[in-house]
């Protein structure tokens, strides 16, 4: 698959959740909601394509070892899929045990996975300038997002500025061409 289209699926799977921000600050609707999980859902596939574009991108480098840390967020992303699959469904609801298992599972895989491909991408240099830098902001957005929403008083806004970093992550896999050495197949697919 066209690592354009990964990242621009990611880019629209993250618009989702802005639109989706933008709707529960306006309203003060409770959360999760039927729409809230439904744009969780969508950003989570959508966050499966763009990591795998990432990966397909040679971000990581050429090492096997290196580039399969990068599955570490896709397993994040699936629990939250998996969470919000189910809850969608209406097999179990927002109070489950289960559920709130597979949102930490989701959260803590994303965010370390993310951790780990930030740290790896830029040793790996492949990618040059600024954007190797991209996957590592979108953890550093954490406590800078939430420390300015809470300075604001809206956290609403917060998670609002948290998820800029991932959309800066999909316009990055959407617009960067694939780099010479990377192993036949795995771009061209």
């Amino acid at each position: 698959m066209n690592t354009r289209f990964l990242g621009m699926i990611f880019v629209i799977g993250t618009l989702f959740i802005f639109l989706n921000g933008f709707r529960i600050w306006g309203t003060s609707s409770p959360f999760p909601d039927t729409l809230s999980s439904l744009a969780y859902l969508l950003w989570g596939i959508s966050g499966v394509c763009g990591i795998f574009g990432l990966i397909r991108l040679n971000a990581l480098g050429s090492n096997a070892v290196a580039r399969a840390f990068g599955f570490l967020p896709i397993i994040g992303f699936a629990s939250m899929v998996v969470g919000e699959c189910l809850h969608l469904l209406g097999l179990i609801n927002a109070d489950d045990p289960l559920y709130n298992m597979l949102s930490a599972i989701g959260w803590i895989g994303i965010l370390v996975g993310m951790l780990v491909v930030g740290i790896l991408t830029i040793a790996a240099r492949t990618w040059s300038g600024w954007r190797r830098f991209v996957p590592l902001l979108t953890v550093i957005m954490v406590p800078i997002a939430f420390g300015i929403g809470q300075a604001l008083g809206s956290q609403d806004l917060g998670a609002l500025l948290f998820y800029s970093g991932w959309l800066l992550l999909g316009l990055v896999i959407a617009t960067t061409e694939p780099t010479r050495g990377v192993q036949p197949g795995l771009v061209t697919g």
